[in-house]
């Protein structure tokens, strides 16, 4: 078996058995899955080139799931039924170009199900020509896929990694670390006509703790919704957001420090069923903290 790398993706079917792919060092991307509920895993397949960029897996309004990869262009394959088979890979291309000389290129993609118009949307920076972060999404649930949209940059800055993203009240607000190592984000605003249209706030900065960031933020809502983001620092530290009512502002800086190695990667959140919030975080000694 090849030697496995980044992120991994991890998403339920709607039978509720898991569904695996991560990245090997070959630039491959691996895939396995539960054979059945809370069951044991298939053997590691092969599922195609990914350019060594962590893959991004979402599910469609009807339960089938969606993969896509970056590097270059964005590949997209999806579940032909649900729980079951999988399509070719699809290619969604890469940004306009701005710049003739230099071709745009995206980096790892955030997949995000939108349930103000229930439609799939995909993120991804692009890490060639600094234009800064752009976005695919369905037309209409569970159907195809518009042309790229640009998100752009902070007024003094530019986008440089992949984003995270969180939601308020249905709708999406994206976060991503800027060249000047400040935490950003942009979200989504409804305009009550005509139907389900919507349209982007400005950037809005949430500054820097520590010497600042240059990771990508994680964000996960607890069961009343108020969301929390955790970012690793550039000196290897925890950083720690919050939401101190639903809807509402955000909460100042925390540090957690690191468990005595630099933290690295980005952290992956979860709740349990008793709603306390794990986070995990990998570390320089090797180690899963």
């Amino acid at each position: 078996m090849i030697r496995l790398f980044g992120t991994p993706a991890l998403f339920p079917n709607e039978d509720r058995r898991l569904e695996l792919f991560v990245v090997g060092f070959d630039g491959g991307l691996y895939q396995r899955w539960q054979e059945k509920p809370n069951g044991a895993w298939s053997g590691w397949n092969y599922a195609g080139s990914a350019n060594y960029q962590p893959p991004g897996l979402i599910s469609s309004l009807d339960q089938r799931l969606e993969l896509f990869v970056g590097g270059g262009g964005l590949e997209h394959k999806w579940q032909e039924a649900i729980n079951n088979g999988w399509s070719t890979w699809f290619g969604h291309g890469a940004p306009p170009a701005a710049n003739p000389v230099v071709s745009p290129s995206i980096g790892a993609p955030t997949t995000a199900f939108c349930r103000r118009d229930d439609g799939v949307y995909v993120f991804a920076t692009d890490i060639s020509t600094g234009s800064g972060l752009w976005y695919i999404h369905q037309t209409s649930p569970n159907n195809g896929f518009s042309d790229w949209i640009s998100l752009g940059n902070p007024s003094t800055t530019f986008i440089v990694g992949p984003s995270g993203v969180g939601y308020n009240d249905g709708l999406i607000q994206v976060f991503a670390v800027g060249k000047d190592n400040a935490l950003w984000s942009i979200e989504q605003k409804q305009i009550p006509q005509p139907h389900r249209h919507f349209e982007w706030s400005d950037w809005s900065s949430y500054g820097i703790a520590g010497d600042g960031f240059d990771d990508r933020p994680a964000i996960k809502a607890g069961a009343e919704g108020r969301n929390e983001l955790f970012v690793i620092g550039r000196d290897g530290s925890l950083y720690h957001i919050w939401q101190p009512d639903l809807l509402g502002g955000w909460s100042p800086w925390y540090s957690h420090g690191n468990p005595g190695a630099r933290l690295k990667d980005h952290p992956e959140l979860v709740y349990p069923q008793d709603a306390r919030l794990i986070v995990f975080a990998s570390g320089s000694d090797g180690a899963v903290h």
